[in-house]
């Protein structure tokens, strides 16, 4: 099943939708990424003829259901771990993770889109202009990228997504931005916030204690002590975020169930 993605030149430019492509094509198929089957353009628009997700965004579904109960938003998470751990495998940064750019396919299980600012880890690029604020790492936004920020980024990036699930609200958003403020200013103030690694739980109270916990270990400022910046490769070959797996919030979750999508999810 496939479906047609429109972009007018105005949005995106040429050149970010060829780096897609070209992205798209180095990445062995995988259940957990949006694969994409051709480009085309006419005079106006540049089409992507991409894997058919018919129940939307991520972002959508966090808009109408949010907060999510745990079960789910363990189960979606779970998901872009595995997605990751791909990416990883080959030595790939998203760059852009964030709830709009994953799609939700039509047996429920998540994949990740939008690669046109995805890089290999060795690739020289201008991280300046890398990814949407509310999900980019400290270091990011500092400017001190080595290879190590270069994996860190995707992982802070889904710790904001399970934030969002969890609580409905941006992590890094203002809790009263005021009606004077800007777009601009808006954007420079989420930056600060970012910088400090400032964040707050809207009612902690209601947020599952252990999904709290897992959180928090996340998006610690420094990545040094953060929870699963890096995956690791197992005897087998296999990458996997072992820190992620192995962590309370996860024991004895299906890990293999989910990575051959056989798992039902049921909020209790």
């Amino acid at each position: 099943y496939l479906q047609l993605h429109q972009s007018t030149f105005q949005d995106r430019s040429w050149d970010e939708k060829n780096f897609e492509r070209g992205n798209l094509h180095w990445l062995a198929w995988h259940p957990f990424i949006a694969g994409m089957y051709d480009c085309l353009a006419d005079s106006r628009n540049l089409y992507l003829l991409q894997e058919l997700a018919p129940l939307g965004t991520l972002e959508a579904y966090i808009e109408k259901h949010a907060p999510l109960h745990a079960s789910v938003a363990q189960f979606y998470f779970s998901n872009i771990v595995v997605a990751l751990e791909h990416l990883a495998s080959l030595h790939f940064v998203h760059g852009d993770l964030k709830p709009g750019n994953i799609l939700i396919g039509g047996n429920g299980y998540l994949m990740l889109a939008d690669f046109g600012l995805a890089s290999r880890w060795d690739e020289p690029r201008d991280w300046e202009h890398v990814g949407t604020p509310n999900y980019l790492s400290p270091e990011i936004v500092r400017g001190t990228i080595d290879s190590v920020a270069k994996q860190c980024l995707d992982w802070w990036g889904a710790a904001c997504i399970l934030y969002e699930m969890a609580t409905g609200k941006m992590t890094f958003d203002e809790p009263d931005p005021g009606e004077f403020l800007d777009q601009e200013a808006i954007r420079d103030d989420v930056k600060e916030r970012v910088l400090a690694a400032h964040y707050y739980w809207p009612d902690p109270d209601a947020v599952d204690p252990a999904m709290k916990w897992f959180v928090d270990e996340m998006l610690m400022w420094r990545y040094e002590l953060r929870l699963g910046t890096v995956c690791k490769r197992l005897e087998t070959g296999k990458v996997v975020n072992s820190d992620i797996r192995c962590h309370v919030w996860f024991d004895g979750y299906p890990w293999e169930d989910i990575e051959n999508r056989t798992y039902a999810v049921r909020a209790s």
